[in-house]
């Protein structure tokens, strides 16, 4: 019995070794972007967690002074990561059925890495309205006030931005005019 165990563990320690994967680093080289007619590749690149590795004079002036940068390898599980961080900033820009397909190439001469990010940016989403409600028992001219204010120009492409600053601006400038109007009522 005590053979048969000695025996298991040697063919499972010999088969760990064989089908275990080099410790190899592929330095990333290249983040390209495909069809991304709206936003640039420079804004994009900013956005996603991968980052291109420095070029060589760059990494030289690392090696030898605290100027450069070091060189940056290639990780497979940040791509994930990258496509929902380019979902979530187009979907903040308005374009909703946004679809976005990776592709890396691995030079195994070079150890070097090329990632590509394909962008179907379908139609942008146009303001048509912003509504609100609610302000049935406030003045009619501060209801006309504040329908005038989030007024939105339907030519533009939606932006969680404009609706994030219309949001801002408008609840404390909606308590403002409802305690005046309070106020005026309380004193007549």
């Amino acid at each position: 019995m005590l053979k048969f165990k000695l025996s298991y563990i040697f063919i499972f320690l010999f088969a760990a070794g064989l089908f275990a994967q080099p410790n190899k680093k592929f330095e990333l080289t290249q983040i390209n972007f495909e069809n991304n007619s709206n936003f640039s590749s420079s804004v994009l690149r900013e956005i996603i967690f991968s980052k291109e590795s420095p070029n060589w004079l760059s990494q030289l002036l690392n090696k030898i002074s605290s100027l450069g940068g070091k060189a940056v390898y290639f990780d497979s599980l940040l791509i994930q990561s990258d496509i929902n961080a380019l979902k979530n900033f187009y979907h903040a820009n308005g374009f909703f059925k946004v679809k976005i397909n990776s592709n890396y190439q691995l030079d195994l001469s070079n150890n070097e890495a090329r990632l590509t990010y394909t962008i179907f940016e379908s139609q942008p989403v146009y303001f048509n309205s912003l509504t609100l409600k609610g302000l049935e028992w406030i003045a009619p001219e501060f209801q006309e006030l504040l329908t005038d204010y989030c007024r939105v120009d339907a030519n533009k492409i939606y932006e969680d931005a404009i609706v994030d600053e219309k949001k801002i601006i408008l609840c404390p400038s909606f308590v403002i005019m409802v305690l005046c109007w309070l106020m005026l009522n309380v004193l007549m």
